[in-house]
């Protein structure tokens, strides 16, 4: 049987982060115009729990948010999580 521990992943050095860090700067998420499609997309991301695309699914909502807020304009509620 599987214990809980075997199942978590492991957590990258300081130095392993900083590369993933810089290398996920490089690769913009496009806009998904259609809040369901963009939901669906959100979730099978943060599913596939890939550290890569996690933070540049997180630059991609900071990035949006403040163009928004320049905007003069929030960020959909179904963004923020």
């Amino acid at each position: 049987m599987m214990r809980l521990l075997d199942k978590m992943t492991r957590l990258p050095d300081r130095k392993e982060l900083g590369r993933i860090i810089l290398s996920a700067g490089d690769d913009n998420l496009p806009w998904i115009d259609d809040r369901k499609r963009r939901t669906v997309s959100f979730q099978t991301i943060l599913k596939t729990a890939d550290l890569r695309e996690l933070i540049c699914l997180a630059d991609y909502i900071y990035r949006k948010r403040m163009e928004r807020i320049a905007a003069g304009k929030k960020l959909f509620s179904s963004d923020e999580g």
